[in-house]
């Protein structure tokens, strides 16, 4: 992907406040493809003086590279950002920056968690009503949990879905629990490569 193709992909996806997930996915999509998402996750060591036993082991190397990662991740994380947010974080480097906007905006993203998990919670096929219409609803809600961040294991899903339907299907949640249980149990562990 070309640094053209990046800054497309950051510039449409330019945080507002109330986008704060998903231009996080985003910039994490970018960064990884750089190389250089764990600027993110991990804070720029202080060089030790040079008279304390720490700055034997300590490696400038690395540590060049990481301020030069992070001034990179710097500049992608303020483009695609608005004016008067970039103003507020110009100063910090990317960790510190994703630290604080954790602080402003992750309770909106557990806000619509919530949200999303009551309505798959409530969801409730009734008798004659349109069972792929149904759970298609489930599927996108679900969908809607993954692109905020909160995976839960398919099983979990699975059972959701199940629990939805009328008492007319339980022959079906009978059968399904029999036989299908192990083979989503199964594709569970394949996943996890275990």
């Amino acid at each position: 992907m070309s640094n053209l193709s990046l800054k497309c992909l950051m510039e449409t996806n330019k945080l507002t406040g109330s986008n704060f997930t998903d231009w996080l996915r985003c910039l994490r999509l970018v960064l990884r493809l750089e190389k250089i998402e764990y600027v993110l996750d991990n804070p720029i060591t202080v060089i030790p003086d040079k008279k304390s036993a720490e700055y034997a082991s300590f490696d400038e190397a690395a540590h060049k590279k990481h301020v030069e990662d992070a001034t990179s991740a710097q500049c992608v994380m303020l483009s695609s950002m608005t004016t008067e947010l970039q103003r507020q974080h110009e100063h910090m480097f990317p960790y510190d920056m994703l630290k604080h906007l954790k602080s402003l905006y992750a309770s909106e993203a557990q806000t619509m968690e919530y949200e999303i998990l009551r309505d798959l919670f409530k969801c409730k096929l009734h008798d004659g009503g349109q069972v792929s219409d149904h759970v298609l609803k489930m599927i996108g809600l679900i969908e809607r949990l993954a692109s905020i961040g909160t995976m839960l294991p398919a099983i979990v899903f699975v059972n959701l879905i199940l629990q939805s339907l009328p008492a007319s299907f339980e022959n079906f949640i009978v059968n399904f629990n029999m036989n299908g249980t192990k083979e989503v149990q199964a594709e569970e562990k394949a996943e996890e490569g275990i």
